[in-house]
């Protein structure tokens, strides 16, 4: 598949130009404005994505990039100001209803043709109108399951100006697509067992929770955590999704489920762990809390998220 290989090398090429050109100009001005640092900020995201693409189609599976840039808009949020006038946590607001319709435009004009370029014969072509005609995504029915790899962290604004998703923007990423696909879960893949009850680094009688409500998530993000920050979590919450933190380098192990009350309840009957009650893990962080500054309570942040679409759309 050299082809695969010289499109994405080419890609890479053409934007390591853009930004020496960029670069050139910006030593004459000497100055940088917010959207120059956004757009060299999330090239990587980009490279990445445009190369595990290319890697998924080299094995025989259709696959399709989609650079969020081209389809999700976001607005910033208000921020405080630090007494410099610095924001202390700059926040963005996603805009669901014009990322939904380029969204599904994408899908019908550019991932559909695409992929089926890339299909084999006798595979099953999705269609462009769903089961529900609400959306031009494969439904459960679908035979055919290409993959989708979506950039994170990236975006743009209204104007059309490349910005970021701040703080945990490849999380937030993921969840904003899960609202967006109307998806049931989307699994957070981090190198830890899931969330834990404190830093496993400096608590060595930490363990995994099993199972969170959203709201005891948020609390423990609260209390230092940075794997999960409150903002990301806030798609899935409104939305009803289940959230998966699971340990890419230990896949076999379940991790954490966040949801709500009534399926967090199943999971800890159904655990056969230590935690009798999520509560427990507040309480256990809470004195952890008191006794170190800001303990990374999720442990360190990996990378990497999966959106479970239905049955007929798998996105990375």
């Amino acid at each position: 598949r050299a082809a695969l290989v010289d499109e994405v090398v080419a890609s890479i090429h053409r934007d390591r130009d853009n930004v020496a050109g960029l670069l050139r100009g910006l030593s004459l001005l000497r100055s940088v404005n917010q959207a120059t640092q956004e757009y060299i900020a999330g090239l990587g995201e980009v490279w990445s994505a445009a190369t595990l693409t290319a890697y998924i189609t080299a094995t025989g599976t259709p696959a399709a990039m989609l650079d969020a840039r081209d389809v999700l808009v976001v607005e910033p949020n208000p921020t405080s100001l630090t007494a410099k006038g610095m924001a202390t946590d700059a926040t963005v607001e996603p805009l669901y209803e014009e990322s939904a319709r380029r969204l599904e435009s994408w899908w019908r004009d550019t991932a559909c043709p695409l992929i089926r370029q890339r299909s084999p014969p006798s595979s099953r072509v999705p269609s462009v109108t769903g089961s529900d005609n609400t959306s031009g995504f494969p439904g459960p029915e679908t035979q055919y399951h290409p993959i989708v790899v979506i950039t994170g962290f990236v975006a743009s604004a209204k104007d059309g100006a490349p910005t970021t998703l701040k703080r945990s923007g490849s999380d937030f990423s993921a969840t904003i697509f899960a609202c967006l696909l109307k998806a049931q879960t989307v699994t957070l893949w981090k190198t830890v067992n899931g969330v834990y009850t404190a830093d496993p680094r400096c608590v060595p009688s930490a363990f995994s929770v099993p199972a969170l409500t959203y709201d005891e998530a948020t609390e423990l993000a609260y209390f230092g955590g940075e794997v999960l920050h409150p903002s990301a979590m806030l798609p899935c919450i409104e939305n009803q999704i289940t959230i998966l933190v699971r340990n890419v380098l230990e896949p076999s192990f379940a991790g954490t489920m966040i949801t709500d009350m009534e399926k967090t309840t199943r999971a800890l009957a159904a655990s056969k762990g230590p935690l009798a009650s999520a509560q427990q893990a507040l309480g256990i962080l809470a004195k952890t809390h008191r006794t170190a500054a800001s303990p990374d309570v999720l442990g360190p942040a990996g990378g990497g998220a999966g959106v479970g679409a239905g049955e007929g759309l798998s996105t990375v």
